[in-house]
């Protein structure tokens, strides 16, 4: 306890006119508390303050200096007059400021979540529901804060509303969880997207998981989940056995997923090998169905494809073989001997070791045979090479003993005659070798009367020798009268041979066009 000082009191000496508020002071005349006992205007201060006559000595506590007291800042002493504080009356809360009940706060709650659930359940997806429940959220915490201000306003955090702390706690977290819903709900539109994806994906709803995985910003060629969604797409219509649309899938991932250093290297991988058993699977399919030709086509380009390895070549070989044989079979069976023949050298000359080739020797022969029969009629020097091929290569057939026979065969010289000296007239045309210019009269007659090879000469000009043997024959023409027998050919004055001339060939008949017995 701090020391108590007396000091002496003397009675003349005149009170300081400031003194403590708690001493009631007005004007300059002093009024003592009550406790003091003070009658008139004689102060008796306590005995506590030690003090001796009229003069006052407050406790060093208070910092006086002589005696001249400074009452604490704490008293609100304007000049000489005190006024002491008046506490404010507390607010009594409005209607508005009282407490929800328990279940109407349980009931606004609930019914705050299921509107969140119904706007969640009720969007295009995953992630529009949320976008909606998120402003939603927004717009209900902003109304919660309107509302928290205006029960404020009304007397909710008044001293004597016992409530205020739990109705500011729960008003405050509800606004807080309010805003932070729909900001999360905002932030995680792409993880949204993302994880509908997934639950689509899980569930084959491919094209929807692909949306969903684009949305929520995925894309190629980085875009595992996109690549892994197509080949696997890819996957289910193969077994599904729409093998086209199944190949579609992949190309996809093939083509736009295709980068060594990104993380889709794995299904782009996925969809080659998948990619490689659909076609195989189409190229069964068509020749089940025997459609050979378009079976070629999908073999032919497996095999062409730069992810086809040795082990993939060496299967799809096989199937070539085998579907190009087929071809060839059903060509022959409808008399469409090119396709045929096609078909039959494919085999021989891609698959020589395959078991086909052995089987086809026979077919192939009559494939050649009606190619070149067909040609015959047409392009006739076309079927030349082809007859000599089967009778070279498939004399032990009996279609190469007749391209044999065949080519061995005589042939007809045809043409047409002008007479340009109207008065020798020439009645027959014939072939003859040995024919040039400097022989005698009688070499030319011998041969002349020598040769088989002979036709007349009909009244338009035309003629037909039949049956002439392959060889080189130089045309004469011959004539008559009553008393002289003629012949005649034209030459060439450089090399003394005639200048018409029947190379005559297999297979194909010749027609020398227009002899004229005037150069």
């Amino acid at each position: 306890m701090p020391m108590l000082r007396e000091f002496p009191y003397d009675p003349g000496e005149e009170i300081p006119t400031q003194q403590a508020a708690a001493w009631g002071m007005q004007g300059s005349q002093q009024q003592p508390p009550a406790a003091w006992g003070m009658q008139g205007h004689q102060q008796q201060p306590p005995t506590a303050w030690g003090m001796q006559g009229s003069q006052q000595q407050p406790p060093t506590a208070w910092g006086m200096q002589g005696h001249q007291q400074q009452p604490p800042a704490a008293w609100g002493m304007q000049g000489s007059q005190q006024q002491p504080p008046v506490p404010p009356t507390p607010k009594q809360p409005g209607k508005l400021a009282h407490p929800l009940p328990f279940w109407a706060l349980i009931s606004s709650i609930a019914l705050v979540v299921v509107f969140f659930i119904v706007l969640h359940l009720t969007g295009s997806d995953w992630a529009a529901g949320a976008a909606n429940a998120s402003l939603a959220a927004l717009i209900i915490g902003i109304i919660l804060v309107l509302v928290f201000g205006v029960r404020t306003r009304d007397g909710m955090s008044s001293s004597l509303n016992p409530t205020r702390r739990k109705q500011y706690l729960t008003s405050i977290i509800c606004i807080l969880v309010l805003f932070a819903y729909s900001g999360a709900s905002q932030l995680l539109q792409p993880n949204l997207h993302v994880a509908q994806a997934h639950w689509l994906e899980n569930r084959q709803n491919w094209q929807e998981a692909i949306n969903e995985y684009t949305l929520g910003g995925e894309k190629a060629p980085e875009g595992e989940d996109l690549a892994r969604t197509y080949t696997s797409w890819g996957l289910a219509l193969h077994d599904a056995h729409l093998y086209n649309e199944a190949m579609g899938k992949f190309a996809i991932v093939i083509s736009q997923f295709n980068n060594s250093t990104s993380t889709t290297i794995r299904q782009v991988s996925r969809a080659q090998q998948g990619d490689i058993r659909a076609r195989i699977a189409l190229g069964q399919q068509k020749m089940q169905a025997q459609d050979y030709a378009s079976a070629v086509t999908v073999f032919d380009d497996v095999s062409r494809l730069s992810y086809c390895d040795v082990g993939c070549l060496a299967q799809i070989n096989t199937l070539q073989a085998t579907a190009y044989y087929n071809l060839g079979e059903a060509s022959l069976q409808k008399q469409v001997y090119d396709a045929a023949v096609s078909a039959f050298d494919t085999v021989l000359t891609k698959f020589p070791n395959a078991p086909e080739a052995k089987q086809l020797h026979g077919d192939m022969a009559k494939a050649l045979l009606g190619q070149g029969q067909q040609l015959r009629t047409t392009t006739c020097s076309s079927a030349t090479p082809i007859y000599q091929r089967l009778a070279k290569e498939y004399n032990d057939t009996s279609d190469g003993k007749t391209a044999q026979t065949d080519l061995n065969a005589p042939q007809d010289v045809t043409g047409k005659f002008e007479n340009r000296t109207p008065a020798t007239k020439y009645t027959q045309i014939g072939l003859v070798q040995g024919l040039k210019n400097g022989i005698s009269n009688a070499e030319e007659f011998n041969m002349w009367d020598n040769t088989s090879y002979k036709s007349d000469i009909q009244n338009d000009g035309k003629f037909v020798i039949k049956a002439v043997r392959q060889g080189s024959y130089g045309l004469i023409w011959y004539g008559q009268d009553s008393t002289t027998r003629y012949l005649e050919f034209i030459y060439n004055k450089n090399t003394t041979l005639p200048t018409y001339v029947a190379q005559v060939g297999p297979l194909c008949s010749i027609d020398v066009g227009t002899v004229s017995n005037l150069a």
